[in-house]
């Protein structure tokens, strides 16, 4: 009899294990792990890191090259207002151009992302009440902004860095 348990127990371990691997590989497969949320800002930066002339920087990197297809900038100023030229976005959005790019001007401010964690962003107003949503990136300054292109669980994404 305490063998038969012994087997019993051992066959639900087994079962238990393959149900979590089956689980595992489903959650793999499906959702990719984007670690640039990882380095998202956890702290509210002092507004003074953040009002500046922003410039794009090579997709994904930190290398400081600007696209030499395009002059991307984004202007945070410390009236809370902005003007940005060619910011990447959905070509579905009022008043971005075919390619998905928009230029124009509004009033930003920081907040709290939503999410399980906490993390800083840049809510951008324009005056068309269109909203775009920027993510800070790094612990300290220099900061980047971060900016989904795509969908967020593929990892697309373009960096700006601020430049004096």
């Amino acid at each position: 009899m305490p063998q038969r348990q012994a087997t019993a127990n051992a066959c639900h371990r087994g079962a238990v294990l393959g149900c979590v691997l089956v689980a595992v590989l489903l959650l793999i497969s499906g959702c990719r792990l984007n670690t640039d949320e990882l380095d998202f800002t956890r702290n509210e930066p002092a507004k003074a890191d953040i009002i500046g002339k922003w410039i794009r920087v090579s997709d994904s990197s930190e290398d400081g090259n600007q696209s030499s297809a395009t002059k991307q900038e984004l202007n945070l100023l410390g009236d809370s207002s902005f003007w940005v030229a060619e910011l990447p976005t959905s070509p579905g959005v009022p008043g971005a151009s075919p390619k998905g790019l928009l230029s124009g001007a509004g009033v930003w401010h920081l907040d709290k992302g939503n999410s399980a964690f906490t993390m800083w962003i840049i809510n951008l107003d324009f005056a068309n009440h269109h909203r775009e949503t920027v993510h800070l990136m790094h612990q300290k300054p220099p900061y980047l902004i971060h900016i989904y292109m795509g969908d967020p669980d593929e990892g697309g994404a373009i960096l700006f860095k601020r430049v004096p």
